[in-house]
């Protein structure tokens, strides 16, 4: 056999590498279809989301421009019927909780006043006057109820959908003897001298700030945030925290061991004092709403929040303003 017949010629060589090209060509071609097409599909499936996401937006402001135009047009002043009594207060009280059940009530136009011209709630009646002074003051007094009040009034702001906002309390898993708590654990109160016991409480959750009215207060009357989580305090001064020890304006870091001048002036009866922690480590007093300035510095910002406490060598009374 001759050697050129058993060799591809040069023809055959460029016939089978065009061959592999348009093989890869026609590859290439069906890939850059087939990427195209998805791409389309992509492009389809977005504006048309994009569409309804459109669609949904005019819908909501559509409900919006409704809402508020029936807003606009509810009476200045509403009658409530709640369980047979009447209540009247203002439009802009009812509506001062964003998205609240009176939000819906007057903005929706799918309620109408009943008899009497007067919207019926089927709820507790006399804890609704306290509903509404929550709406005026942003305060949910708890005041004089009892617990089932207390429940009922809770309930009322559920079914209303009114946040109820955080009550500090008294602990009295940290209340030391002859120490009592009333007024729903808001108050606390030594009735006896007894120089065996120092009377004391913690509240129930760390905090930033804290306010306590001054009721009745004696020597060595103490409101202090301490990073202990419980107390009484055990002995003389073995407790670390930050007092201010009302009757004389001395400040603290130790129950009694290491007093010094702080305020130049003195906490009366029915002052409210403020403790609280400004710029992540700075301890101050306030007197009535003033601030007195920086009384400590935090060693260590990673404990704060801190604990509110009051303790009593002397009978007195201390309450917290929620």
């Amino acid at each position: 056999m001759s050697k050129s017949s058993s060799a591809s010629s040069p023809m055959d060589c460029i016939e089978n590498a065009a061959t592999a090209l348009a093989d890869a060509t026609n590859t290439m071609n069906a890939n850059i279809e087939r990427e195209a097409d998805a791409l389309a599909k992509a492009t389809e499936r977005m504006k048309l989301k994009a569409s309804e996401l459109e669609a949904k937006e005019a819908h909501w402001l559509e409900l919006e421009r409704r809402v508020q135009a029936n807003l606009a047009d509810a009476p200045k002043m509403v009658t409530l019927n709640v369980g047979g009594s009447l209540f009247t207060t203002s439009k802009e009280t009812l509506l001062r909780v964003e998205g609240s059940y009176f939000h819906a009530m007057l903005g929706s136009g799918h309620w109408k006043p009943d008899y009497g011209n007067a919207y019926f709630l089927d709820l507790h009646d006399p804890m609704f006057d306290r509903v509404l002074t929550f709406l005026c003051t942003n305060k949910l007094w708890l005041d004089g109820l009892t617990k089932f009040e207390e429940t009922e009034l809770r309930t009322s702001m559920k079914y209303l959908q009114l946040a109820c906002p955080f009550a500090l309390s008294w602990n009295i898993s940290a209340c030391s003897h002859r120490t009592d708590l009333s007024n729903g654990m808001q108050t606390a109160t030594r009735t006896k001298l007894n120089r065996s016991y120092i009377g004391s409480v913690s509240g129930t959750e760390p905090v930033t700030s804290f306010d306590v009215c001054l009721d009745e207060i004696g020597l060595n009357h103490y409101v202090v945030l301490s990073a202990r989580s419980s107390y009484p305090p055990v002995g003389n001064g073995c407790n670390h925290g930050f007092f201010v020890r009302v009757y004389d304006g001395y400040k603290s870091s130790h129950v009694i061991s290491d007093d010094q001048p702080c305020f130049d002036f003195v906490f009366a009866h029915g002052d409210i004092v403020t403790v609280r922690v400004a710029n992540g480590n700075e301890v101050h007093f306030d007197k009535n709403g003033e601030d007195l300035g920086i009384a400590f510095k935090v060693a260590d910002p990673t404990v704060v929040p801190l604990n509110p406490v009051v303790i009593m060598y002397n009978p007195g009374s201390v309450t917290l303003i929620p």
